[in-house]
C-alpha cells in the first residue's frame, strides 16, 4: 500500500510570525513543494509541509532512492580532499584538542571517516535516519546515537563534542533552532560547529525543478543564517559566501555564545530574497531559457569532467 503523506502548516522558525508569501509550487522530481517566504524576515520555508510522521517515513524509506541510488557502491574518499578540514585548518578554526566529533546528518559517513583519519584518537558519532547509511556507518565503527536530530540524543551527552558537523542538514529540519540549540550544548568548552547550506542568494541551478526541494523545508541566505545563529546562542566566528569547493552555499563556524532573547528583523531582508527568487523564475520560465537548457547541461558535465 503507497504510503499517505500528510500535512502541516507552520510559522516562521526564526521570528514566529505567520506572514507568509507563496512563490513556488513547482519543486525537484515532481514532488509536491509550497515555496515561500516570511515577510516579517525574510527567512524562506515550505508551507504547508509534510508533517513529522511523513518526513520520517520519506528519509528513513525513500531518499536514498532519490538523492543517494548508488549508495551501496559508494566508498569513503582516500587521499582526495576534503573541503569541511581544508575550510577549517586554512582558517585555523580546529580545536587544539580534538575527542568527540559528531555528524548530524552523516549520510554514509565520509566526512566522519576523513575526520577520524585527521585525528585518529577520536571517538566518531553519528545521527542519521537512513537504514542504508546506518548499515554504512557501523561499518566504519562509527557510533549512531539517534536516527532523529530532533529527539532527546542532547540530554546525556551535554559539553561533550570538540566538533560539530552539520552540512547541507539544516536546511532539512522541521524545526532547525531546536536542533541548533542542542547543538550548542553538547560542545565542548573549546568546541566548533560547522554548518554549510545552499546559499539561496546564489542558486548556482534551477530554482523550479532543482533548487527547490520537498526535502528543503528551510531556504538560507546570509540574514537568515545569522539571525537563527543569535536566537539560538551561536557565535558566528567565520562565515563565507562560496568558495572552489562549492560557489553555491554558505559556511560558518560557531561556538557557544550568548542567546538574542529580542530579534529585530528586517522586511528589506525579504524584499531582497523575494525579488531573487521572483526575478530568477521568470528567466527559467523565459523561451529562450528553456531552448538552451540542454546546451548547458552538456557544458556542465564536460566542464565537471575536465576538473576531475
Amino acid at each position: 500500500m503507497e504510503y499517505q503523506y500528510q500535512y502541516e502548516s507552520t510559522r516562521c522558525n526564526i521570528c514566529q510570525a505567520d506572514d507568509f508569501e507563496l512563490i513556488s509550487k513547482k519543486g525537484q522530481f515532481g514532488l509536491p513543494v509550497n515555496v515561500g517566504i516570511c515577510r516579517n524576515c525574510g527567512l524562506g520555508y515550505l508551507n504547508p509541509r509534510w508533517d513529522k510522521a511523513s518526513y520520517s517515513h520519506f528519509y528513513r524509506v525513500d531518499y536514498d532512492k532519490y538523492y543517494r541510488p548508488d549508495i551501496h557502491e559508494q566508498s569513503t574518499r582516500l587521499g582526495s580532499t576534503n573541503p569541511i578540514l581544508e575550510r577549517l585548518e586554512r582558517k585555523r578554526l580546529l580545536p587544539d584538542d580534538v575527542n568527540f566529533i559528531l555528524d548530524i546528518g552523516s549520510g554514509e559517513g565520509s566526512n566522519l571517516a576523513d575526520f577520524g583519519r585527521r585525528f585518529p584518537s577520536s571517538r566518531l558519532f553519528a545521527i542519521e535516519p537512513s537504514e542504508a547509511s546506518q548499515e554504512l556507518l557501523r561499518g566504519l565503527n562509527i557510533e549512531i546515537i539517534s536516527s532523529d536530530a530532533a529527539s532527546q540524543w542532547d540530554k546525556d551527552l551535554q559539553g561533550r563534542f570538540d566538533i560539530i558537523i552539520m552540512r547541507h542538514v539544516l536546511e532539512h529540519f522541521l524545526d532547525p533552532a531546536q536542533i541548533l540549540i542542542k547543538a550548542r550544548g553538547c560542545l565542548s568548552k573549546d568546541g566548533i560547529v560547522y554548518i554549510a547550506v545552499p546559499n539561496c542568494l546564489n542558486p548556482v541551478n534551477r530554482l523550479e525543478g532543482h533548487w527547490f526541494r520537498v526535502v528543503h523545508t528551510y531556504y538560507f541566505n546570509r540574514f537568515s543564517l545569522k539571525n537563527i545563529m543569535s536566537i539560538t546562542g551561536l557565535k558566528v566566528r567565520l562565515i563565507t559566501e562560496g568558495d572552489k569547493f562549492n560557489p553555491g552555499e554558505i559556511f560558518l563556524v560557531a561556538s557557544a555564545g550568548n542567546v538574542v532573547n529580542q530579534l529585530s528583523p528586517s522586511s528589506g531582508h525579504y524584499t531582497i530574497q523575494r525579488d531573487l527568487f521572483l526575478k530568477r523564475i521568470r528567466k527559467e520560465n523565459s523561451p529562450l531559457y528553456r531552448a538552451t537548457v540542454p546546451l548547458r547541461r552538456v557544458l556542465r558535465k564536460l566542464l565537471t569532467a575536465g576538473m576531475s
